[in-house]
């Protein structure tokens, strides 16, 4: 499980498995050791590559402020130093707007979106903490009452860590009013569209203007919450 050093950040990801290359991409309260089980099930048919973005899990803490895009060309360099060439990118949440990002620039073989972001679909980031101290505990639990704790531990963690950092808040309010409908446009591989629709932070509605803006994507529809991939690995399993 090594870490590798770019431009401007240090980033740390978990490999394992042969085949054609897989990457899976978190959201920003979550890091890459969520998706254990999910690595070992993948790892079956690909070589799986598992990401902590930048501020996250093992990765360092850029010293500028890192927007989406900054993330996206941190990714794609390490593609380059790691020899990773046009793989499957999984990406959830702001995981997603992230992989969005990476494929209209060419550099995915294949996407698939979990409740990506891309649309401004909160008025604020207390929006949505409150939305995520209210309703993600709970689902979390019926969907998961093992795993949950893991879950919440990880969120806490990551919670605290960036606590004080501004840039991390900043990032969160940038995503939360990110459009990405430019990018939308010029992906050209293959997409997957996953989304729940009891999906509790972003809406299932929002699922008709991506397929609106890229109508070859392929809407599937998993049954759980926001957090379906991280906490029913039997649900997962079925996309792959």
């Amino acid at each position: 499980m090594p870490k590798i050093r770019l431009t401007d950040v240090e980033l740390f990801f978990r490999k394992k498995g042969t085949g054609p290359p897989l990457v899976l991409l978190h959201g920003l309260f979550m890091d890459s050791s969520l998706y254990y089980k999910i690595i070992n099930n993948l790892s079956k048919k690909y070589t799986v590559y598992a990401i902590d973005l930048p501020m996250k899990g093992k990765s360092s803490t850029p010293e500028r402020y890192f927007n989406l895009q900054d993330i996206a060309n941190s990714i794609i360099e390490l593609f380059d130093k790691l020899k990773i060439k046009n793989p499957i990118i999984v990406g959830s949440s702001a995981g997603g707007g992230i992989a969005i990002i990476i494929a209209s620039l060419g550099k995915a073989k294949k996407l698939i979106l979990i409740s990506p972001a891309g649309f401004k679909y909160l008025n604020s980031v207390m929006q949505l903490l409150k939305k995520m101290s209210i309703y993600i505990p709970i689902y979390a639990f019926i969907d998961n009452p093992i795993l949950c704790f893991h879950f919440f531990f990880v969120g806490a963690k990551s919670l605290l860590r960036n606590l004080f950092n501004k840039n991390f808040w900043k990032l969160l309010s940038d995503v939360i009013d990110q459009d990405l409908e430019k990018e939308l446009k010029l992906i050209k591989c293959p997409v997957e569209l996953l989304w729940a629709k009891n999906d509790e932070i972003i809406p299932y509605r929002y699922s008709k203007k991506f397929l609106e803006l890229v109508p070859h994507a392929i809407l599937k529809i998993p049954k759980g919450h926001h957090n379906w991939s991280i906490l029913i690995n039997k649900e997962i399993d079925k996309y792959f």
